[in-house]
């Protein structure tokens, strides 16, 4: 009997914790525009890359309200 209220107990708390008040798209719209490429970071050995470190231009970064990105180099 205390197993079942056990699981019972463990069941409800992983339905309420997989549960949001906020609408699953207001993150989506924080990204949208351009953006410019600093670095990037991370991976196995935990490298960083700057457009100076490598022989990539700048690059920019187009997030469009459809979640598609594109990119081109920037021009200053």
């Amino acid at each position: 009997m205390n197993q079942m209220k056990l699981i019972s107990f463990l069941l409800i708390v992983a339905i309420l914790n997989s549960c949001s008040i906020l609408d699953s798209d207001s993150n989506s719209s924080q990204v949208l525009g351009k953006w410019e490429w600093l670095l990037s970071t991370g991976g196995f050995a935990g490298e960083t890359i700057t457009p100076d470190s490598t022989d990539v231009p700048d690059l920019q970064l187009f997030f469009n309200p459809i979640l598609r990105f594109s990119f081109s180099e920037l021009i200053r």
